[in-house]
């Protein structure tokens, strides 16, 4: 006999498929175990969010402006790239890559792809609004490395440079790539893990509050150039500067 709280949850889910083949895009692919299954991103640009569901288990990030891309990297793992709002002069993106593991969404990295900054300073008579007075460029571009049985590396190329018109030695330019690997049992790509033990400032995108709390444990790290991100706790944190960690997606 089927109770009213399974028949409320299959109806829900009947309800959100629909809304997906309306609204959404359906993306299919094979879970860790080699079992066929699918994901649904579907943006609300009216409340610019973006949702991303698998059955029962759903990702949710706020503060989209657009879908980008979304691509199949191996059989196992998707690619979302997408923008959210970053204030007056920037551009800002992101990139999620998923994976599906006993029903369960993962998040195998959640980072800042793009980041573009334009500063013009108009306390200046007149204002330079020909060139910026200042301006900052960070990408990176991802290339997946597959072995055999989930062996995966990511490589990753990072562009960032800086530019100012009335503090040119602080001017700076440079390349890099790293290698990130992969953990088959969190399912996470890694640079390497730190221990901790401290007070952070940490960001919740569902609430868009920032609350104190004690972080101590050994944890996954990936150090991209600059910006620096932490695996706590299923989900990805990017630090900041003053102890702060940013939250990008919640379930």
């Amino acid at each position: 006999m089927v109770t009213m709280k399974k028949k409320i949850f299959l109806v829900t889910i009947l309800f959100l498929r629909i809304i997906c083949l309306v609204s959404g895009q359906t993306v299919s692919f094979k879970s860790f175990e080699g079992a066929n299954e699918s994901v649904c991103v579907l943006p609300n640009y009216a409340k610019n969010d973006l949702s991303i569901s698998h059955l029962k288990d759903t990702l949710h990030i706020k503060g989209l402006t657009a879908v980008n891309s979304i691509d199949i990297l191996s059989k196992c793992l998707l690619m979302i790239d997408y923008s959210v709002r970053g204030g007056s002069g920037i551009r800002l993106r992101r990139t999620i890559i998923l994976g599906i593991g006993h029903g369960v969404l993962f998040q195998l990295l959640h980072i800042t792809s793009l980041f573009d900054e334009e500063y013009i300073d108009f306390s200046k008579k007149p204002p330079s609004t020909d060139t910026p007075d200042e301006s900052s460029h960070y990408a990176i571009n991802l290339n997946l490395i597959e072995g055999k049985n989930q062996n995966y590396e990511l490589k990753v190329k990072i562009h960032d440079e800086k530019k100012s018109k009335h503090t040119p030695e602080a001017n700076y330019k440079y390349n890099s790539e790293v290698t990130l690997s992969f953990d088959t049992n969190k399912h996470i790509f890694y640079s390497t893990s730190q221990d901790i033990s401290k007070y952070f400032t940490v960001f919740n995108p569902q609430t868009q509050k920032d609350s104190k709390q004690y972080i101590m444990g050994t944890f996954p790290v990936v150090k991209l150039g600059k910006r620096e991100y932490y695996y706590i706790n299923d989900g990805w944190y990017e630090k900041g500067g003053n102890d702060n960690l940013l939250k990008y997606a919640y379930r």
